[in-house]
């Protein structure tokens, strides 16, 4: 009697032992798969399962805590947009007004709509810097400056229209 598991799924390992494999009790180890019901994914990380109830309230992020992931770590959206510009030669510079105002909008933009985080630091720069990126390539070795006025310009359209805002950011 083969491991009926094995032979369909394409392994062997098992199906090598013949009759022991079907009888072995379901503890021990090499007992056939077939006789254990578990969801896929279930057994793999027992700790990650929780009960609803369990998942505690976070607060929303505030502006200074926008702040301080756009500055502070090492791998910060800040230093990774400025590495991507720098590899076409140009410079990118955030200015402090500027990534406040970043912060500001995307606390704004949280509070409006659906509350995701710090990942809407990443919608928010991406809309932000879109043209800039574009226009990389032909734009040469300039230097190019985000000030608070610059991400007012660029996403003022945006943050005011509802409809935009939700589809955009």
């Amino acid at each position: 009697m083969r491991c009926m598991v094995c032979t369909v799924a394409g392994f062997g390992l098992l199906a090598s032992l013949g009759p022991l494999a079907a009888q072995s009790p379901p503890n021990r180890v090499g007992a056939p798969l077939a006789q254990k019901s578990v969801a896929p994914g279930a057994a793999a990380l027992p700790a990650a399962r929780t009960k609803a109830g369990a998942v505690p309230a976070l607060k929303p992020l505030t502006e200074q805590d926008f702040v301080r992931i756009m500055t502070e770590p090492e791998n910060a959206l800040t230093k990774q947009y400025g590495a991507l510009v720098e590899a076409e030669g140009a410079k990118l510079d955030f200015s402090a007004d500027g990534i406040a105002e970043i912060a500001r909008i995307a606390a704004l933009v949280n509070e409006r709509m659906e509350n995701i985080g710090a990942r809407r630091l990443h919608t928010v720069m991406t809309t932000l810097l879109e043209d800039v990126l574009f226009d990389l390539p032909d734009r040469g070795t300039s230097a190019i400056a985000v000030d608070a006025v610059v991400v007012r310009d660029r996403l003022k359209a945006i943050v005011e229209d509802d409809d935009l805002r939700k589809y955009i950011l």
